[in-house]
């Protein structure tokens, strides 16, 4: 019986991959601005309308020169629910009688490097250590994600994922520097 516990979690791995590799979509929670729609046996991403106009506007706004700060102040301004209260409330804008939070500058970050918004499948960015004992995960280097290029409906071109990637880079680069020099005062 323990030999089971122990291959299960290994065979249905190995069975996510094989999906992963084909083109399924295979997690719990679609990244922001899609669903999940079972096509043909396949799970796959659509595009939700509402959602995905927000993530154009933060990748069109970032893009442009906009800080993340005011990225922020402006969908707080327009009432627009943060990831979390999105998946809570299922619709985009804040409405009567709910909470509006504002969104995080984690929440921008990750929206402006996510690969799957330009068309692509990126999946296995990061592998479990569960299996070790551990609850953490440890982040793979890019030859070891699972890319399927072209597997759904873009929200964005690769050119404007590609300018705010630009934009996050220098900003991270930017930042570091200015640490360092804290630090040596």
């Amino acid at each position: 019986m323990m030999l089971m516990r122990k291959t299960f979690p290994q065979k249905n791995g190995q069975r996510n991959v094989l999906h992963k590799k084909n083109g399924e979509y295979v997690g719990s929670t679609a990244p922001y601005g899609y669903c999940v729609e079972k096509i043909n046996g396949i799970y796959k991403l659509m595009v939700e309308p509402e959602a995905a106009k927000i993530v154009r506007r933060i990748f069109e706004e970032y893009a442009s020169g906009d800080g993340i700060q005011g990225i922020i102040d402006r969908l707080f301004e327009d009432r627009v629910h943060r990831i979390s209260d999105y998946n809570q409330y299922h619709h985009v804008y804040c409405q009567d009688g709910e909470n509006l939070h504002q969104w995080g500058n984690s929440s921008i970050r990750a929206v402006l490097n996510r690969n799957n918004y330009y068309g692509d499948l990126v999946q296995r960015k990061y592998e479990s250590r569960f299996q070790r004992g551990e609850k953490w995960c440890d982040i793979l280097d890019e030859s070891q994600w699972i890319i399927t290029p072209n597997a759904h409906e873009p929200i964005i071109s690769r050119e404007l994922f590609e300018k705010a990637q630009v934009r996050l880079k220098s900003s991270t680069t930017e930042s570091n520097k200015n640490y360092s020099r804290m630090g040596r005062g």
